[in-house]
């Protein structure tokens, strides 16, 4: 339910499935890091900044993470603290294309 209400852009609702979810999984790393990915979108950085945190320690894709930490810095035009985790995501695959591709739209502000 939280992916499909994510996809329609319901955040809120995509929230509080992930809400639930966590509450019967609560070492599912996938349910942290698709909540983080609502509250990102739903304009809540800090709040997918601490469930991403989670999601890594619970095993998801660093790369994936930091990059999705890399890209909602970049939204809120915090720079640096782009770099900073866009570079982590590089460390950890090298070949991540959306990783790179923010890296060439970092380069732009430069």
């Amino acid at each position: 339910r939280g992916v499909c209400a994510f996809r329609r852009g319901q955040y809120a609702d995509a929230v509080h499935s992930f809400d639930v979810a966590i509450a019967l999984l609560p070492e599912s790393g996938e349910c942290y890091f698709n909540r983080g990915l609502a509250y990102s979108a739903w304009g809540k950085a800090e709040r997918a900044f601490l469930d991403w945190n989670r999601a890594l320690t619970l095993g998801i894709d660093p790369s994936a993470i930091h990059y999705q930490i890399a890209n909602a810095y970049f939204q809120l035009r915090n720079f640096d603290s782009a770099r900073r985790s866009l570079e982590r995501s590089l460390q950890a695959d090298h070949a991540n294309l959306d990783a790179l591709k923010l890296r060439k739209r970092l380069e732009a502000v430069d």
